[in-house]
This record gives structure tokens, sequence and C-alpha cells, in this order.
């Protein structure tokens, strides 16, 4: 299913979503970018990570997100996250630290 990659000639905007390990998005949203990104360059732009570690967020959308596309794209966040290994998980934490004002406040962006 990976080699699947999304047709988005009917879409006026695109929201990616990605997960972030040792300070990069995944690869395969990398590599996506990268192949895709004139055509992603037509298209309204959002990004949203899940990544565990708030200090290098900048890093990893300059080192993960080509320039032309963070310079047009109309939100960059990261919805934070932790490894549950590194906090213990409260019953009533199912979201393993992922801070939903910040959805809330990515959703309100785009809705205008």
């Amino acid at each position: 299913m990976a080699d699947r990659q999304p047709d988005l000639t009917g879409f006026d905007r695109v929201i990616i979503g990605a997960g972030v390990r040792n300070d990069k998005m995944y690869k395969s949203i990398r590599d996506y970018l990268k192949k895709n990104q004139t055509d992603l360059l037509t298209k309204e732009l959002a990004f949203f990570l899940c990544n565990s570690k708030p200090k290098t967020t900048a890093e990893v959308i300059l080192t993960s997100i080509p320039q032309s596309i963070r310079e047009v794209s109309i939100e960059i966040v990261s919805f934070g996250g932790y490894k549950p290994s590194w906090v213990p998980v409260k019953p009533d934490n199912k979201l393993k630290g992922i801070q939903q004002e910040k959805i809330t406040e990515f959703v309100k962006k785009l809705s205008r």
C-alpha cells in the first residue's frame, strides 16, 4: 500500500500529516513532497506534525519540507506528542501528549 499515491487532480486544498522520527518527517512523506512538488504547488497546502520534541520542530520543518512548499503553505504546525516510554500515560490521556487546542486552532485557521 505504501506505493499508492493519492491523485490530487480533484482537490483545491491538501492537508498533509506526518509523524516524526529522529528529527525528520517519515521518509515516505519527504519523498512524496519531493516527487509531487510541482502538483502540490498548485494547491492550498497545510501541514501538521506529531512529534515528541517541541524544541526541534522548526528544524524538522526546515529539513523535511522543501522551501518552495513551505513558502506557500497556509499553516505548518506541530500538535505535539510524546513517546509513552518517556511519560506515564494516564488512562484519560489517550492521545499521548497531542495538544488538542492546537488541533482546534489548526481547523479554525483552515476554515476561514
